[in-house]
């Protein structure tokens, strides 16, 4: 048994995984678990065939983009992503693109190494086993699995709350959990139609409350006291993050990335807050020349929604930053966030983080599978830096947006400050 049909018959066994564990109320792990491979978008690059294309590409990105489209052609990228997804196009445009490379091809084609997507040689393609994968992966099979497993265990509930209603408590008991697995059924079964995972009505009371809709929907489940169907609300919710993780990762291919902020346009430039943020650029790297200080403090500007707030730092003032969890910061980054803020992000999910964010989808794909740290730099003795506050603005890249909204600290002069180090956002202490 080869690799690759070893990987097709786990993941149609995890099909049926999903339905049983919930069935038997055993645990949710093993449905989310489950869940997760079944709508694990097959056409995704393994880690080291993108490496490979960065090593081949040696810094032309010119080259990178025409290795990535090869790439994508090479393993039918488009093939397994829902063609209702927003990505679908970009994806179906990049893998036509890339069938033209020949040149591309047949370098990537060469490449030995590390076993990659689905067998021994990187950058290929199993017509039998990959296209059996992408088909269950375009189809949502996962997901729909999920949702009749809940639907099931919506139906359960109401057939055990019927039995139970024989006495006064006994029926306000058994109506409560008829009324829960009345609401598990609906949404379950939504989810079994569309693909796509449906909330049920109490998570939206409890998110109408200020509930993230995980965490509504644990809650959900908890207050049904009904293991099936809290396996099953559980292993949805698992579902729809590998989906939006996945999303991010074919956003991440697309070089697109644009912020839909203030307009840096001759008027703007010519403000006093953008004059004084050139001069901050300027100051902390003397060697650019003028236009990449224009350039600068345009990203800068169009990055918030207004014209940037001028102020200036005091020996007491701490600039924070969140990023994936185990990598750094560059000594040139300059956008931050005041402890304030960073207080809020750390009580979000990454996800929620990175939508306030309007983080790049590469970035917002490495915090949501491994996490958030928080890193922090304050003014060198003696400085009194010059800073700059605006309210981030909303972004796209392949097919994805990040409506932002979060408050941004602008550090256009990092030679003021101390280097990054890790912060704990609730303590302000290492």
């Amino acid at each position: 048994l080869d690799l690759s049909s070893q990987r097709l018959g786990e993941l149609v066994t995890s099909i049926g995984a999903v339905v049983a564990a919930v069935a038997t109320n055993r645990d949710a792990a093993t449905a989310s678990a489950a869940a997760q491979q079944v709508d694990a978008y097959n056409r995704q690059l393994h880690p080291v065939e993108t490496g490979r294309v960065q090593q081949l590409a040696q810094g032309d990105v010119e080259r990178e983009a025409r290795l990535g489209a090869a790439a994508c052609a090479l393993v039918r990228c488009a093939d397994g992503v829902p063609t209702d997804d927003p990505s679908y196009a970009y994806l179906r445009a990049l893998q036509d693109e890339g069938a033209g490379y020949t040149a591309e091809q047949a370098l990537l084609r060469q490449q030995q190494g590390q076993i990659g997507r689905s067998r021994q040689t990187l950058f290929g393609y199993d017509p039998l086993v990959d296209t059996s994968l992408d088909w269950l992966s375009q189809n949502r099979v996962g997901t729909r699995a999920a949702g009749t497993a809940q639907a099931v265990g919506g139906a359960a509930l109401i057939a055990s709350g019927a039995v139970e209603c024989t006495t006064g408590i006994g029926c306000t008991l058994g109506a409560a959990s008829m009324v829960f697995g009345a609401d598990q059924l609906q949404a379950g079964a939504r989810t079994a139609a569309s693909g796509q995972t449906a909330a049920t009505q109490g998570e939206l009371v409890l998110q109408s409350l200020g509930m993230s809709p995980e965490a509504a929907a644990v809650s959900y489940a908890a207050l049904g006291v009904a293991p099936a169907a809290a396996g099953a609300v559980v292993a949805n919710r698992a579902a729809n993050a590998t989906a939006e993780l996945n999303a991010l990762t074919r956003a991440s291919y697309a070089n697109d990335f644009a912020t839909h902020g203030l307009q840096a346009t001759p008027e703007v430039m010519a403000t006093p807050q953008a004059q004084a943020l050139m001069r901050e650029i300027a100051a902390g790297s003397p060697g650019l020349s003028p236009q990449r200080v224009i350039d600068y403090a345009r990203d800068y500007i169009q990055s918030g929604t207004s014209l940037p707030v001028q102020s200036f730092a005091t020996a007491d003032t701490i600039a924070i930053k969140v990023v994936p969890r185990g990598e750094g910061v560059t000594d040139f980054s300059g956008f931050w966030m005041t402890p304030q803020q960073a207080r809020v992000i750390a009580t979000m999910s990454p996800t929620q983080a990175a939508q306030v964010l309007g983080l790049p989808a590469p970035q917002a794909a490495r915090m949501q599978l491994q996490g958030m740290d928080f890193v922090a730099i304050s003014p060198r003795t003696g400085v009194t830096p010059t800073v700059f506050t605006s309210e981030i603005a909303r972004i796209t890249q392949g097919g994805i947006a990040m409506p932002g909204g979060a408050q941004q600290l602008l550090v256009p002069n990092r030679s003021q400050w101390t280097p990054a180090t890790p912060i704990d956002p609730a303590t302000l202490r290492q």
